[in-house]
């Protein structure tokens, strides 16, 4: 299963945050960068990112982050919520794999159930939720909407 952890810290060697979490089949669901001043002193830019990672791997993602002299916190949210999040994966998955432009009925049609990502235990089915994931998704910058078709950011 996954994880929800927020990964913070600096913008020095971020990119390396980043292609480690995709490396372990995880996924940067949204970013902040953020400026940290004292008065009118400029002291230093940060990072915030919203992760999906493998449980399997927290601790490796956290001896990473503290390389890098940043944090992994362990983020609790509702169940629901969080079945939503992991769908998020599930679809990046399905449009990374095609690498072209899908409307939501290819994407469905690629979702079978019972699911191969085994999130939803038959709770909370994507496909009921598909329309709803893919707005998160293209709000989250994830991915880019185009004439009712959905595909990676490049």
């Amino acid at each position: 299963m996954y994880e929800l952890v927020l990964f913070t810290g600096g913008v020095y060697k971020y990119d390396e945050f980043e292609e480690f979490i995709e490396d372990i089949g995880g996924l940067i669901l949204r970013q902040d960068k953020f400026e940290v001043h004292r008065g009118i002193y400029f002291l230093r830019e940060e990072i915030k990112a919203l992760t999906l990672v493998p449980e399997c791997e927290i601790d490796k993602v956290k001896k990473f982050a503290k390389n890098l002299k940043g944090e992994i916190e362990t983020i609790d949210v509702e169940d629901e919520v969080k079945e939503k999040s992991l769908w998020c994966l599930a679809v990046y998955d399905i449009l990374s794999k095609s690498g072209d432009w899908m409307d939501k009925k290819e994407i469905k049609n690629k979702i079978s159930c019972p699911c191969d990502y085994f999130f939803c235990e038959e709770k909370l089915c994507s496909k009921e939720w598909l329309k709803e994931i893919l707005n998160a998704m293209v709000e989250m910058d994830i991915i880019k909407e185009k004439n009712a078709k959905y595909k990676i950011k490049d």
